[in-house]
């Protein structure tokens, strides 16, 4: 081989070698990716049955407590005023995905 084919040879494989490395790293990144969606998936559910178990425990159990914790009318404010509360929107912190 002369000079000019083994530089043009180098060359050709130094690119190769580089679109390897981009395959690559774009392959890691997708799967990084796909593992951000899986996480803020999971988050989103746990955060939802969680909201849904705080609903559950405001309306039912917590206004019983509270009956025989207080007397009279603030008993009966407590109770009106925790039954007016709504289901909590918690927000996952998980931006992508």
């Amino acid at each position: 081989m002369e000079d000019r084919e083994l530089q043009e040879f180098l060359e050709r494989l130094g690119q190769e070698q580089k679109e390897r490395e981009r395959v690559a790293i774009q392959a890691l990144i997708l799967a990084k990716e796909s593992r951000i969606a899986q996480a803020k998936l999971t988050s989103i559910e746990s955060l939802k049955e969680i909201s849904e178990g705080m609903y559950q425990q405001t309306n039912s159990v917590l206004p019983s407590t509270l009956k025989g914790a207080l007397e009279g009318e603030s008993a009966v404010a407590a109770e009106q005023y925790v039954k007016q509360m709504k289901q909590p929107t918690l927000v996952t912190p998980v931006k992508r995905g």
